[in-house]
């Protein structure tokens, strides 16, 4: 399994597309973390959009602004992929 780790501080139209783009695949061995890095963006709203299609694939996870890295981080401590 590929662990995709999405760390978003206020670009919910980007996530949008991202998000689109992951649906989109054919490859389906995966499982998609949002990290909210404190966004004041609605980025809850956006996943929502995408719960019903990716399904149990996809986790939101909501911290307080602490940066991109720490971000990642916190993403790659939830994962379960191998990749």
């Amino acid at each position: 399994m590929i662990s995709i780790i999405i760390p978003v501080y206020n670009q919910a139209a980007k996530l949008r597309k991202c998000l689109a783009s992951i649906v989109a695949q054919t490859y389906q061995d995966y499982e998609v973390i949002v990290v909210d890095d404190g966004s004041m963006e609605n980025v809850a709203s956006v996943v929502e959009i995408f719960t019903s299609s990716l399904l149990s694939k996809l986790q939101l996870i909501k911290q307080d602004n602490q940066g991109a890295n720490a971000a990642r981080n916190r993403g790659r401590a939830e994962a379960r992929g191998d990749y």
